[in-house]
C-alpha cells in the first residue's frame, strides 16, 4: 500500500552519515548474490517539482516489484496524486529544498543496497532496472552506475564535458561510452548508486540546490577510490526540460540556479572561471534579447546576472 508523509523540511533533514577514511573495501560489508530478488536489492527515488505530466510515466515504466519513494519539493500542481494514484510512497515537503537535498531525504527512506535516483521525465525500458543491478554486482568497484540514456527520438545522450573534470579527462568523455564499461562521469537523469558508499559521502552536496549535484558526487567518489560505471544495455528515455510546465518565471528560477551551483562548484573544486566575463557575456546577450522581445531568452540571462552579482 502506498504511504503519504507531509512533513516540514528542517535544517539538516536531508543530512547523512559524516564521510569517513575507510576504503572500498571496508565500506562494502554485504555480499551482492546473484539470483536475489531486485525488490531485495533495489529502491527507487524520485524528486517532483510541478512534475505531474510526466511523473506517472516515470513510475509506470517501473518494470519490477520494488519501492518507490517519491519526494515532493512543494509542487503546486497534481505532482503528489499523480505519485500516489501510481502506488509510490510519497514525501511531501512544505518548502523546495532542492534536488540534492531532497534525493538525499528519499535515500534515507529506504535500506536497499543499491538506490536508483530517477528523474521524473526519465521512463526506463523494459529490463533496464535489473540490467543496472546485474553489472553493479559484477562490478563491485564500481560506486555509481549509468545506463543508457536516449532522447525521445531515439539519440543517445551522454556527457561530453564537465566544469569540473581536466582537459584529459573531457578528452574521454568525447567518445560515447559503449557496451559496459567504467567511465569519468555521470548524469543524475538515472543513476544507480550503492547506499552504504553514497551514505558515507555525505550523500548529494546539499549547497548544491539543483544542478552540477551529480558531477560533484561523482568527483568525490573518484577522490575516494572508488569508479563510475556505464550499463549500455540499460536504457532510458530521458525527455529532458519537461519535469515543470516552461515559464519565463520558471527559466529565470533555473538560470539563476545553474550559475549559483557552477560558482560554487568551481570554487569548491579549485576549477578557474572567469566570474567578470561570463557578467558582461550575459548581460551583452540579456540585451539582445531585449531587442528581440525574446522573453524566455530575456529571462534566462536575468538569471544570470541575478547570480553573478551575488557576493
Amino acid at each position: 500500500m502506498p504511504w503519504y508523509w507531509d512533513r516540514q523540511a528542517e535544517p539538516g533533514l536531508g543530512s547523512l552519515h559524516t564521510p569517513s577514511n575507510r576504503s572500498p573495501s571496508q565500506v562494502i560489508s554485504f555480499v551482492e548474490k546473484r539470483g536475489v530478488p531486485v525488490k531485495q536489492e533495489l529502491g527507487v527515488v524520485v524528486v517532483t517539482f510541478n512534475s505531474a505530466a510526466v511523473v506517472g510515466d516515470a513510475l509506470q515504466s517501473i518494470d519490477e516489484d520494488v519501492d518507490c519513494i517519491v519526494v515532493d519539493n512543494c509542487s503546486s500542481d497534481e505532482s503528489v496524486a499523480r505519485a500516489i494514484a501510481h502506488g509510490a510512497q510519497v514525501i511531501r515537503l512544505e518548502t523546495n529544498v532542492g534536488f540534492g537535498k531532497a534525493c538525499n531525504i528519499g535515500a534515507r527512506a529506504l535500506t536497499t543496497p543499491f538506490i536508483l535516483f530517477l528523474n521524473p521525465d526519465a521512463r526506463l525500458r523494459p529490463g533496464a532496472l535489473r540490467r543496472l543491478v546485474e553489472a553493479a554486482t559484477e562490478h563491485p568497484e564500481w560506486a555509481a552506475v549509468n545506463p543508457k540514456l536516449v532522447t525521445s527520438r531515439g539519440d543517445h545522450y551522454y556527457r561530453r564535458r564537465s566544469l569540473l573534470l581536466p582537459p584529459d579527462a573531457n578528452e574521454r568523455l568525447r567518445q560515447p561510452p559503449r557496451g559496459r564499461q567504467e567511465v569519468v562521469m555521470i548524469s543524475g537523469a538515472a543513476l544507480l548508486v550503492r547506499r552504504v558508499v553514497f551514505e558515507e559521502l555525505g550523500g548529494f552536496d546539499e549547497k548544491i540546490f539543483m544542478y552540477f549535484e551529480d558531477d560533484d558526487l561523482a568527483v568525490r567518489l573518484r577522490q575516494a577510490g572508488w569508479k563510475l560505471g556505464y550499463v549500455g544495455d540499460a536504457i532510458v528515455e530521458h525527455i529532458g526540460g519537461f519535469s515543470s510546465d516552461p515559464t519565463p518565471e520558471l527559466q529565470e528560477f533555473k538560470a539563476y540556479h545553474l550559475m549559483r551551483s557552477t560558482l560554487y562548484a568551481t570554487a569548491k573544486h579549485r576549477v578557474e572561471f572567469n566570474r567578470t566575463k561570463r557578467f558582461f557575456t550575459c548581460c551583452f546577450k540579456w540585451a539582445i534579447a531585449a531587442c528581440r522581445n525574446a522573453t524566455i531568452r530575456k529571462a534566462k540571462y536575468r538569471g544570470f546576472i541575478r547570480a553573478l552579482l551575488e557576493v
